[in-house]
Order: C-alpha cells, then structure tokens, then sequence
C-alpha cells in the first residue's frame, strides 16, 4: 500500500480525496495544490476543512457573490444581449474578476451603463473593456482573445445561453457543454496553463456537442490536447497545473491561424500590440508563471 501511495502524484491524490471526503496526505501540502489549481474552496468543503483558510476563502466566495449580485442588477436595467461566463464550474471557486461576453450591439450601451455606476475604465482594448469599483473587477468581452488576437468567437458562443443558480442566485451564462469548450480553450489558447479547474470543467460537462461546436470554432485540436492531459492526469503522470511547452504553443497558434477566420483576420490588425511594453510583460509573465 506504501508503495501505491508513493507513485500517486498530488494531483490525483487531490482527485481522489474530493471523491472520498478524506486524504492521508499531508492536508498542507494538498491545500497548496488547490490553490494553485483553482479548487481550493472545493477542496476545503469537501473535506469539511476548518480554521483560517477557510474562513477566509469562504469570505472570498461571500464577496464574490455579493459583486455578482450587484453587477447582475446592473445589467438587468435594459434588455442586453449578454452571458456571465468562466463562472459557472462544476467546482467551488473564486473568480479572480467577473467575466461577461456582451454583444457588439450592446458592449458601448453596457460600458457606459457600469460607468453610471461608478466603475471606472481600466483597459479598453478592441475585444476587451475592463471596469472596476472598489474590489469588484468586470471584464467585458465581445471576443475572447489573446494580445488582441481572437482565439474563440464570442458572438458565437452567445447563442447557447441559460439561467443557472450559483448559490441561490439565477444568472444569465452558458450553456455547461459550452462551458467546457470555454474552460479548455482559455487554459490552452491563452493561459498556457492547465489547471484541475480545467480538468473537473472538461471531464464533467464535454460532450458530443461540445466537440461538435468545437470543430464550428476551430479548436478542435485544444479539446484533444485537454483529454490528452486529463489522461495524463488521471494516470498520475503528471503534476497539475500543466504547463505548456513552445512547441505545444506553436502547433495551437499555427493550427488556429489556418482554421478560424477571426484570428487570421484579426492578427495582422493588431501587429502593432506587439511594440506596447505591456505585451513584453505579460508574455514573460506567462513563460515563467507556474498558476494564475
């Protein structure tokens, strides 16, 4: 038993001890492997942990609640066509910021909504607006993208929308098979990294639809690439998060370039991102990191 317990990685440690609600691993070094994994509250109360991490994730999630409440209302004034999305896991989680896929109809209309909210702009950028007030950070999309280089059509992936409840709370989102392609192509396209947020969002919600809607969008090679790692995974071969090698990087971004309209066409409109020092910083940021 020593010797099985020896080749199990963190990762599937931490797995299987949300399965069974109970682990023989250092809970210390586990709670780091949540966080770094974007599980942490879901670890915590699926081991009924108690004491100040808990506390204080707890009082994370409340907040978050709360700004979500809020920033609902707001949106909720005029009839807009838009989606929370990158909210709804199958997992507890914090949100770092709150992210909506707006329509381009309706992205100026809603901006200046949250302004006459106080919020304040942050970024505007061609795909992107970010708004904040206090602690309450909301990014608003019309296309998710990359150095203002579209990597998932967002229009697109407003026609698949839903009520769901987060802890009482009925909000507007996507559907969760589209959830999942959203969870695999922002960890693979963008962040580089793949967590077991990832992980529990693709195993649990990808379908056939999903797949069939991914070869629509073009990333059908990242939903390989994302069972491929959960395999891993699962395998205890490999410690998550997952970070992705170049030459994974340069087949995704190479694939993409000839197979989804938006990036090619928006790739050449946005050569000059690459001079903003900001572009440098955040590429060196995404090269050396180990989460986000």
């Amino acid at each position: 038993m020593k010797c099985e317990l020896d080749m199990t990685t963190y990762t599937l440690e931490l797995i299987n001890s949300i399965k069974k609600g109970e682990t023989s691993f250092s809970v210390d070094e586990l709670i780091d492997f949540a966080a770094r994994n974007k599980i942490l509250l879901h670890f915590l109360r699926s081991l009924d942990l108690s004491g100040e991490i808990r506390d204080r994730e707890e009082r994370r999630y409340t907040l978050f609640l709360k700004s979500l409440e809020e920033v609902k209302n707001i949106l909720n004034r005029s009839n807009y066509d838009y989606a929370f999305f990158k909210l709804n896991r199958p997992v507890y989680y914090v949100p770092a910021d709150i992210d909506i896929i707006v329509s381009t109809k309706h992205v100026v209309k809603v901006a200046s909504e949250f302004i006459r909210h106080s919020f304040r702009f942050e970024v505007c950028e061609p795909f992107t607006i970010t708004l904040t007030r206090g602690s309450i950070i909301v990014d608003l999309y019309t296309y998710p993208s990359l150095g203002n280089v579209v990597y998932l059509d967002g229009q697109r992936l407003l026609k698949y929308k839903k009520q769901v409840e987060i802890e009482g709370l009925e909000i507007i989102s996507l559907e969760e098979f589209v959830e999942a392609i959203v969870a695999l192509s922002h960890a693979i396209d963008k962040e580089w990294l793949y967590t077991l947020n990832d992980y529990f969002t693709v195993s649990s919600w990808f379908n056939r639809k999903s797949l069939d809607l991914c070869y629509e969008l073009g990333c059908v090679y990242e939903a390989q690439l994302a069972f491929q790692f959960n395999g891993l995974i699962e395998k205890g071969l490999v410690e998550a998060p997952i970070k992705l090698s170049n030459g994974y990087k340069s087949i995704i971004w190479s694939r993409k370039l000839i197979r989804n309209h938006e990036t090619r066409a928006t790739l050449l409109r946005s050569l000059s991102w690459f001079k903003d020092p900001r572009f440098g910083k955040s590429l060196f940021s995404k090269f050396t990191r180990e989460t986000y």
